[in-house]
């Protein structure tokens, strides 16, 4: 018990996240722009879910990923719902990449 005037301070620590990068790429291997990329939480109904979306180069970043297993897919294509894409995931779950994220980890995947 802390006496009176006295602080008492717990050891915190800060968790860094994980990185997810890459590059999405069409069917003729063109880099894809304004492409949504989805991480996923595996096994997790309302786990935590990140977003990124590809620059004009086809490349993306996703930032402060918390540590775990999560899945890999694209949500839309050049700004348009990639439903096939989509659909695909939930019908052949083989489509999906799965990824191992460590605090601190970077990771790279790349999506055609």
């Amino acid at each position: 018990m802390p006496r009176t005037g006295e602080v008492l301070v717990e050891d915190v620590v800060m968790m860094k996240g994980g990185v997810l990068t890459g590059i999405v790429r069409n069917a003729d291997g063109e880099p894809e722009p304004n492409t949504r990329v989805q991480v996923a939480e595996k096994g997790q109904f309302g786990g935590n879910t990140y977003t990124g979306t590809t620059d004009s180069s086809g490349r993306y970043r996703i930032d402060k990923i918390r540590p775990g297993i999560y899945t890999v897919r694209l949500l839309e294509r050049g700004g348009t719902p990639d439903l096939n894409r989509i659909f695909d995931s939930v019908l052949n779950p083989g489509s999906v990449r799965e990824i191992v994220i460590g605090d601190g980890d970077e990771q790279k995947v790349d999506l055609d």
